[in-house]
């Protein structure tokens, strides 16, 4: 789907206005009988973004008594895109915006840290417009100029550490294009905006986390440009927190000190610099079926409700992750 976020909420809006009896017969489909059938590609996908035992509480909030918040609509759209099939009766919890912290009760969101103990953070695909835009990329990778590039908006150190250090480590660096596109007078000089494709001319982006995950990391590994970043905290639909440096991006110090090496490597080693982008691509693609989306979406929502206990408050009544005895 190629709309402008305008377009994009007037249709989640529409969506929103039909009977929630339209959306149940089309996650009854959807949904499968059985997990057996289920690539194991799939079911993998489905419980890592849903790390949920059985047994957990249940939550109090009921899916019909959501409100859209300001702020937040794409969040709530989203959602409810997903969710309106089980029915307005469903119980649940969620945290919408740029979650950096596990919350205490099972919840749905966008984002959470990368670790063993973040099972209460149940991730899906929300605010998805802005994060899975990726747009076409016609400069194959030898053609693009042999450094690398950043701009973007930066807050405070404190929210993106990452990017503060990109940004004062390397704005003067004579080899490589990196600067904020914000005036503050703890910056350096501000430089000028440049759009995806002008980046896109450049063969190595940065990509460092912002409030939470970098929403470029998405867009830069699926063209044919090769992504660059420190260690990552933080994971989304996108599944970063199974990446591998080396693999799928190049990774670098938390100071970009090694920038030149890792460079300076990738330049003498092209074929492995290709098989990085192809692996970036082909992680990718994964991402592009919108009806697998969809199911994958929808078995998160379908486990969330098992753990919780919430089956009897679901219009789809099936037990497919938790089957009693």
């Amino acid at each position: 789907m190629d709309l402008s976020r305008p377009g994009y909420f007037s249709a989640a809006l529409w969506r929103k206005s039909l009977p929630v009896a339209s959306f149940t017969r089309k996650l009854d489909a959807l949904l499968p009988e059985s997990l057996d059938t289920l690539p194991e590609a799939l079911r993998q996908r489905i419980d890592w973004c849903c790390k949920l035992d059985a047994g957990r509480a249940l939550p109090s909030t009921r899916l019909g008594d959501m409100k859209m918040e300001k702020r937040q609509e794409f969040y709530f759209l989203d959602l409810m895109r997903h969710a309106k099939g089980f029915g307005w009766d469903m119980r649940l919890d969620w945290r919408f915006g740029d979650v950096t912290e596990v919350p205490e009760v099972p919840a749905l969101l966008k984002s959470r840290p990368i670790g063993e103990d973040n099972a209460n953070s149940v991730v899906m695909p929300l605010d998805y417009l802005r994060h899975f835009k990726f747009p076409d990329d016609p400069v194959p990778l030898a053609e693009k100029r042999p450094l690398a590039v950043f701009r973007g908006r930066l807050g405070s150190v404190q929210a993106q550490p990452a990017r503060y250090a990109a940004v004062m480590q390397l704005h003067d660096h004579p080899r490589h294009d990196v600067g904020q596109v914000n005036t503050r007078e703890d910056l350096p000089p501000a430089k000028g905006w440049m759009t995806i494709p002008d980046q896109l001319r450049y063969r190595y982006i940065l990509a460092p986390e912002g409030n939470d995950v970098a929403t470029s990391l998405k867009w830069i590994m699926n063209s044919n440009s090769i992504a660059v970043t420190p260690p990552l905290e933080y994971e989304t639909w996108f599944m970063e927190g199974r990446l591998v440096p080396g693999e799928h991006f190049i990774g670098v110090k938390p100071d970009y000190s090694d920038l030149d090496e890792k460079i300076d490597w990738a330049e003498s080693h092209p074929e492995e610099a290709a098989r990085i982008n192809r692996n970036a691509k082909a992680w990718c693609a994964q991402f592009h079926d919108r009806q697998t989306e969809n199911l994958v979406a929808a078995l998160v929502l379908q486990k969330y409700i098992e753990a919780t206990g919430g089956l009897a408050h679901s219009r789809i009544q099936r037990n497919l992750f938790f089957p009693a005895g």
